[in-house]
């Protein structure tokens, strides 16, 4: 007879053993992770080259992606001394950013060899965690360029402008006047010396627009002057235009292609307002685009034969039905002669653009140099290439009645830096040389 044994009952389960040996894993894994990370931190630094001050401060990112980041220490020599300029203690973070002004840790300003050290917190080898090293010479530079200007004390009426001339005593990164959020960039010479065309646009306000010459070395060290200028307010005339509707249908497939489904006084009002300053902002980054030299010697060539029929800076009111719709600035001079007149180059330039342009209808702009470009629209015939050069009285197209136009005629318009300026004075020998071309000679 078999004899039957008796079963042990099986043991309750241990949470809490259960528990310690998950954490015994791990630890024994976060160990191993620590013994097998081989790989040395990242050391990231900004700028790795040229010039340090103030305005340009050492910008150091360390990382480590295994076991972590244990020391920054980062030192300075210079002129034979070694100075621990940061010795920073981590606690297993991943990343870290400081930034450091040189200027603050008595150095002085010349040339520096930095050395940067960064450990992480691996066991391997010997406990000591994956080095990386990094060391750069860069330069401290915290004295800001010395500007001596050498052209006189210069009135400006506006809508006009001014040549400055004047020298940087040290290269420069930006260079040029600014005022009112607008800035003029001032061109360097061969011989060293710096131009710069300023305009007072017609549409600022005497009390914020004040003019300010900028030099900024490579070292983002500043400095700012007066350039001399002294600003003379001008009044300009007004004008009441009435919008038909004749004149709307007569425009809406052109002007339909700029603004797709307007119709009517709609599509008018787009096209005045929208599509003018979209024109504004195409016309200030073509600025950037101006020869470094100027290009021309002599007063712009006014359209032969052609009466004025539209003045510089006229504050025209736009009326349909008797009804106010609209307030703009004609911002340049329009002149008739004959339909299909030919349009001359101003002065000697560089076809910077050729074709379709809004509001402008068919459009070509000439860069001078310096800033100097002049603006030729509603023309109905182009007959230059961007990148053409041309000489002063060529024909490069034909009037016509294109974009917003009312008939025939030649918008023209002379831009300084982006800004608009009153056509008339660029037209005279003695405005021309007073202002402009004699202070170049300064």
């Amino acid at each position: 007879m078999r004899k039957n044994r008796l079963r042990r009952p099986p043991r309750p389960f241990n949470g809490m053993r259960y528990v310690r040996f998950l954490l015994l894993i791990a630890v024994i894994a976060g160990f191993y992770g620590y013994l097998r990370d081989l790989k040395a931190p990242v050391i990231e630094v900004s700028p790795a080259q040229g010039m340090l001050s103030a305005q340009r401060p050492l910008t150091i990112k360390v990382s480590d992606s295994g076991s972590g980041l244990k020391s920054l220490r980062i030192i300075a020599r210079q002129d034979g001394s070694e100075t621990v300029l940061t010795q920073k203690e981590f606690s297993g973070e991943k990343s870290s950013e400081i930034q450091l002004d040189p200027g603050k840790t008595g150095l002085i300003d010349g040339s520096v060899e930095f050395g940067f050290e960064v450990r992480d917190q691996a066991l391997f080898p010997f406990g000591n965690g994956n080095r990386a090293q990094l060391n750069l010479t860069l330069t401290l530079d915290r004295q800001p360029p010395q500007i001596e200007l050498h052209s006189d004390t210069t009135p400006i009426w506006q809508g006009g402008a001014a040549t400055i001339v004047y020298t940087v005593s040290e290269e420069t990164g930006r260079c040029g006047v600014e005022a009112d959020g607008l800035f003029f960039a001032g061109y360097r010479q061969s011989d060293g010396r710096y131009l710069c065309v300023v305009p007072f646009p017609v549409s600022a306000n005497t009390a914020t627009y004040v003019p300010k010459l900028v030099a900024v070395d490579l070292a983002g060290n500043e400095t700012r002057v007066s350039p001399g200028l002294r600003l003379l307010a001008r009044k300009f005339p007004q004008a009441k235009i009435n919008v038909s509707d004749a004149f709307i249908a007569g425009k809406t497939e052109e002007f339909q292609a700029l603004v797709p489904g307007g119709s009517g006084i709609d599509l008018f009002l787009k096209v005045n307002r929208d599509i003018r300053a979209e024109n504004r902002k195409t016309l200030f980054e073509l600025a950037v685009q101006s020869s470094a030299t100027p290009l021309w010697s002599a007063a712009m060539l006014r359209m032969p034969r052609a009466m004025t029929t539209g003045a510089y800076a006229e504050a025209r009111d736009y009326f349909y039905n008797g009804r106010l719709i609209d307030q703009q600035t004609h911002l340049g001079t329009d002149l008739a002669s004959v339909a299909q007149a030919p349009i001359l180059a101003a002065n000697p330039g560089k076809v910077l653009f050729s074709g379709y342009f809004g509001l402008y209808g068919g459009c070509v702009i000439l860069d001078h140099g310096l800033g100097v470009q002049t603006l030729y629209g509603h023309m109905s015939n182009l007959s230059v290439q961007v990148g053409q050069s041309v000489t002063r009285g060529e024909e490069i197209g034909r009037s016509g009645n294109t974009g917003m136009s009312g008939g025939d005629h030649l918008h023209f318009e002379v831009l300084v830096g982006g800004v608009p300026v009153r056509p008339e004075d660029w037209m005279e020998e003695k405005w021309m040389a007073t202002y402009i071309l004699d202070p170049m000679q300064k």
